[in-house]
């Protein structure tokens, strides 16, 4: 029982529980407005009260200041859209009245007005693909279609603002409700969870930076493939998933209280952080590259002993003056008994040590300007390496500009300035050398 008490009490304190509070409470605010007589004669006596809980539930609260922001824009424009509409093919409608063709006017209003207008609505949500412009789609074809179809106006071929009029006081009822909640209880504010990825997204770069350049400097996967590494990688792509949303929803939220420049910071900030997570993607590639060229190599290897110790034993078997494929058994013997140098098994069997050689020398020289992981955390290799890239950046990742939680005020280090320019400089040279390296050697 207890534990179900806090359970029950953690979920209504997550931000998800709070988020469906604040959905209940709007619509139970929207709801009013069929319920409560005054409301009621409020909003006329045409039907359709009952739009005002829709609203709510379409522009639910359980959203960012910035995402609420928006659903505001998006309702207005859709109110603004389907007033036009309406209003023109009522006039359109008046105007063949009085010419005596009604009947070529709600031709026209059927092909222009039903077909285009309606039609234009849903190329907007499908060419805009936003959850916002979608509810505000839906909004302005409930509006259009109890106009056109519902009401009678248009087929009476009058003018009537009596349905437009109740759909603005709905419209203003519904997201004041919503907005009310959303800005009253249990407050969400875009930049505090823009940051707050942006921390989450540097914390596990740091991690993967770590496992990848282990993993590659030993040779080993276990290093990626470690329950930590693992559940950075996962928290890693949902972070990186929500970065886009969440740089949208605080740019309304800067242009609201005047942090416009601010804004553009964050945005690039955001920018370099998607280019250094496809970088790190890149970086797993490779070290999965790594692991499978020495696995080839390692079975090739593997694969030749075999074949030489079993035409070694079938020499032993074999007649020495039958005719068979065994008659260069002795060729094999010999190579078998020089196997230990390696040499006989590459010229004879085209196998090569070269892949691990190659990584080998490789790492030998680029490994001290990258520095080695260990369990124990960061081991530099030599004084120099106190430079090094890897360290360097681990040590960026993990102090990003911006300082704890909730507020992530910003809290920029210029020491990693000279840090990282010292840092890349090392490694520059350490890779010439590196390939240089590599390719003075004959076999490669």
């Amino acid at each position: 029982m207890w534990a179900t008490c806090s359970n029950v009490i953690e979920f209504a304190t997550s931000e998800l529980g709070q988020g469906v509070l604040k959905c209940s409470l709007a619509y139970l605010l929207g709801s009013l407005a069929t319920f409560l007589p005054f409301i009621a004669r409020f909003l006329g006596h045409q039907d359709g009260k009952h739009v005002v809980a829709t609203i709510t539930v379409y522009f639910h609260p359980a959203r960012s200041a910035g995402s609420m922001f928006k659903a505001l824009i998006c309702a207005f424009l859709a109110f603004l859209y389907a007033a036009f509409v309406s209003i023109t093919s009522m006039c359109v409608a008046m105007l063949f009245e009085n010419l005596n063709m009604l009947p070529l006017g709600h031709a026209v209003v059927l092909l222009f007005f039903c077909g285009g207008g309606l039609g234009f609505v849903g190329w907007t949500k499908q060419r805009l693909s936003d959850p916002l412009v979608n509810v505000a789609c839906s909004l302005a074809s409930l509006s259009l279609i109890t106009v056109l179809t519902k009401e009678g106006d248009v087929q009476r071929g009058s003018l009537s603002f009596a349905k437009i009029s109740q759909t603005l006081k709905m419209l203003i009822l519904g997201v004041s409700a919503t907005m009310a909640i959303s800005f009253l209880l249990f407050p969400i504010s875009a930049r505090k969870k823009l940051r707050a990825n942006m921390v989450t997204l540097t914390g596990t770069l740091a991690t993967l930076l770590a496992g990848i350049t282990e993993s590659f400097l030993s040779g080993s996967e276990a290093d990626m493939e470690d329950a930590k590494f693992l559940q950075a990688l996962a928290e890693n792509k949902r972070a990186y998933g929500q970065l886009d949303q969440l740089v949208k929803e605080a740019k309304l939220e800067h242009y609201v209280v005047g942090t416009e420049r601010e804004y553009r910071l964050e945005k690039r900030l955001a920018r370099c952080l998607q280019d250094i997570n496809q970088n790190m993607g890149g970086l797993q590639s490779a070290a999965a590259l790594q692991f499978q060229i020495l696995k080839q190599a390692q079975n090739l290897q593997v694969s030749a002993r075999s074949r030489s110790s079993f035409a070694r034993k079938s020499s032993m078997v074999s007649s020495p003056g039958a005719w068979s494929a065994l008659e260069f058994a002795p060729t094999l013997t010999s190579m078998d008994e020089r196997v230990n140098d390696g040499s006989a098994l590459e010229q004879d069997y085209g196998f090569t040590y070269s892949p691990q050689r190659m990584f080998d020398i490789f790492i030998e020289h680029l490994g001290p300007s990258m520095v080695r992981i260990s369990e124990h955390g960061l081991q530099l290799i030599t004084d120099i390496a106190k430079r090094s890239l890897a360290f360097t950046l681990k040590e960026i990742f993990d102090d990003l500009p911006f300082g704890p939680g909730p507020d992530y005020n910003v809290s920029f280090n210029s020491k990693y300035r000279t840090s990282l320019d010292r840092a890349l400089s090392l490694y520059r040279v350490a890779r010439e050398e590196a390939l240089a390296s590599v390719y003075r050697e004959k076999d490669f």
